[in-house]
């Protein structure tokens, strides 16, 4: 069977690639025109997932949507609001959409009552982060958003920066009107 996508890579004018449950091992392919790779149920995971992105930044890659609609379901109102607003979902989330929104490379909200980053978990190439006037108290950082590179906790309840030292490729850090010391 099929096990990579390096033979199809010279099908210049190919938009939309669907692998859903392909035995599919290789998907490190550079296309500049690809707009969107299905690989559900693959051995596709955040890691290769990560890799393929970075070589095709436009296109959307949908291949863990079980998992993502589990996650959607126990997510708690104020994440789903702000993630709403992030990918301009009105109604019902699609498979589509829910991979839109953690293939962002930035998430910024304010004023809302958000007070931990747990559901940020699932993002996997987040590199800038802006909540103003949450409700966080303190950041402990799922393993996915170690790698951001701008973090923004401005005018919320924020006393504990002890965990920031974990953001080891933070270039810039926003804590004003925090009760830091």
């Amino acid at each position: 069977g099929v096990k990579e996508f390096s033979p199809i890579s010279r099908l210049a004018n190919l938009k939309v690639i669907r692998a859903v449950f392909a035995k599919i091992e290789n998907i490190y392919i550079t296309m500049p025109g690809l707009e969107r790779v299905y690989v559900d149920g693959t051995v596709v995971d955040d890691t290769r997932a990560r890799m393929f992105l970075d070589k095709n930044p436009k296109c959307l890659l949908v291949y863990k949507s079980d998992k993502l609609k589990q996650w959607w379901g126990n997510l708690p109102v104020g994440w789903k609001d702000i993630f709403r607003k992030q990918a301009g979902v009105k109604s019902d989330i699609t498979p589509e959409a829910l991979h839109r929104l953690i293939e962002m490379d930035e998430l910024s909200a304010s004023d809302e009552p958000v007070s931990d980053l747990e559901p940020l978990g699932e993002f996997i190439r987040l590199r800038s982060l802006s909540l103003h006037g949450t409700a966080l108290t303190s950041v402990s950082p799922p393993l996915s958003l170690l790698s951001l590179k701008s973090l923004r906790l401005s005018g919320g309840p924020l006393i504990d920066t002890e965990s920031l030292s974990q953001f080891a490729e933070l270039e810039e850090l926003d804590i004003s009107n925090t009760p830091v010391e």
